[in-house]
């Protein structure tokens, strides 16, 4: 980890903001999401596609030398 930013986001929060933008969503005392996927907004994203590219700069891999990263394309609905 280089520190940030940008800090490292899971998924699933990409989901539930992208999904809910503008909105302040409730998070629970393990710093997760309440309910972020249920039912989106009319002006949500949408994930079209998700990947993990087979190289990537060297901030992208882990000390096994795996990468990390992902690539996602999102569109308006």
């Amino acid at each position: 980890m280089t520190g940030g930013p940008p800090w490292s986001v899971s998924g699933d929060l990409y989901l539930a903001h992208l999904g809910h933008p503008g909105q302040l969503l409730p998070y629970d005392d393990k710093g997760q999401v309440v309910d972020g996927s249920a039912d989106t907004t009319p002006v949500a994203l949408k994930r079209l596609a998700r990947i993990q590219p087979a190289c990537t700069h060297k901030a992208g891999y882990d000390n096994q030398g795996n990468v990390v990263d992902r690539v996602s394309v999102w569109s308006h609905q």
